[in-house]
């Protein structure tokens, strides 16, 4: 190894071809197979959280949200899984 200023250059080296080696053997690798593609239906609203019509916004964002999860509980919206 060469000698630096106490061993920090030789190791900086050393670290260095790690890396290196880390890097070229992670290219080489057999790439990953793609994840299956999930269907995403987005639902949006849009209600006041802030300010003073907050109070309706809020809990109807909560009855939106609670609604959601029963619905995905059920088994989700069960067509797309028939298409």
């Amino acid at each position: 190894m060469i000698k630096g200023s106490n061993g920090k250059v030789g190791l900086m080296i050393f670290l260095t071809l790690i890396l290196m080696l880390v890097c070229f053997a992670s290219a080489c690798a057999p790439a990953a197979k793609p994840a299956e593609k999930v269907k995403v239906i987005k639902i949006g609203s849009m209600w006041d959280v802030s300010g003073p019509y907050a109070s309706a916004g809020v809990n109807v964002r909560k009855g939106f949200a609670d609604y959601i999860s029963y619905i995905n509980d059920q088994g989700g919206i069960k067509r797309l899984s028939e298409n």
